[in-house]
């Protein structure tokens, strides 16, 4: 870095549902990038609780197209904080004056120069992180610096924004389907993933599209000794002619049976960029795929439910 001027004030725009336990279910991400962008993605994370996590001593992917080159990636530190557009935790908001207020003294820098993503951005507003209001936020880091205590963030109900997903991606779709789906021996099975309807495909790409799916599973009845692969298929299907064929399979991912039978779980994470067309003249889809690979038992899907991001 040339020297830093300005520490950019970022949120992940993670959804509240995606693993909503997790401290900081981003941290891939932000480490290795995305299809199209290449990672680091910030300097810093700081987490639901207030967990501070360090990605990068030099320069990283954060700023964008900025208003000012003090603002661009070469001058600023960017912290990725892992939040919606909602409500801030008490944990999370104090530990984000904190870890600003350090940067600021550490580089001899003034609030002003703590800036929200929707500032630096151009053209302002283009971006709408982070989710709080920047004024209060630099009068905020002003008590720090004096010694008096912050008084808590008030509930901002912002106005509703368009859904947004990790580091700016669109929420697309997202749907789930309890029902029983069994798992006959040696066969792969296109798992069904709607609630009101059967549909045997989570969601249609296109050339071009970089997206993001989690999908989590619930498998009941495998026995210990016995098991599952799951995945998810890149295909392609026509409407007019109901033809489709196989395009791309990707990571398989190997599930254990346990004692009894129990429920047991399976999550599926994809992203990439769709850098093919179909050839058939229909349209590219996203599928589950199950094989139950032991055969045997009265094995199946009971639980299928997932959300799509897209840029």
């Amino acid at each position: 870095m040339r020297g830093v001027k300005t520490i950019t004030l970022h949120h992940t725009a993670t959804p509240r549902s995606f693993k909503r336990s997790t401290e900081y279910p981003t941290f891939n991400v932000v480490k290795n990038g995305r299809p199209g962008l290449p990672g680091p993605l910030a300097q810093l994370g700081l987490g639901r609780t207030g967990v501070v996590y360090v990605f990068a001593a030099g320069v990283a992917n954060h700023a964008g197209k900025s208003r000012s080159s003090t603002m661009t990636n070469s001058y600023a530190i960017g912290i990725e904080a892992e939040g919606a557009m909602e409500d801030w935790p008490k944990a999370q908001y104090d530990a984000y004056l904190k870890l600003v207020r350090a940067l600021l003294d550490e580089f001899d820098l003034s609030e002003s120069r703590a800036l929200r993503h929707a500032e630096t951005c151009s053209p302002p507003g283009r971006k709408s992180d982070a989710s709080f209001n920047g004024d209060t936020f630099r009068k905020r880091l002003k008590l720090t610096k004096t010694g008096g205590r912050p008084p808590a963030p008030k509930p901002t109900n912002p106005t509703p924004a368009p859904r947004k997903g990790i580091l700016d991606m669109s929420f697309k779709t997202s749907d789930r389907r309890t029902a029983k789906q069994p798992l006959p021996p040696n066969r792969e099975t296109t798992l069904k993933t709607r609630a009101k309807n059967t549909w045997s495909f989570l969601t249609s790409t296109k050339r071009g599209e970089t997206f993001m799916v989690n999908t989590h599973l619930t498998i009941n009845g495998l026995r210990e000794g016995q098991v599952v692969e799951v995945w998810l298929r890149l295909g392609e299907y026509n409407s007019k002619t109901k033809k489709g064929a196989t395009r791309y399979d990707y990571k398989r991912v190997t599930v254990h049976g346990r004692a009894g039978g129990g429920d047991v779980h399976a999550e599926l994470t994809q992203f990439d960029k769709c850098n093919i067309g179909p050839k058939m003249g229909g349209d590219m889809r996203l599928y589950v795929v199950a094989k139950n690979v032991s055969g045997g038992g009265d094995v199946a899907v009971t639980d299928i439910k997932w959300t799509e991001l897209t840029d």
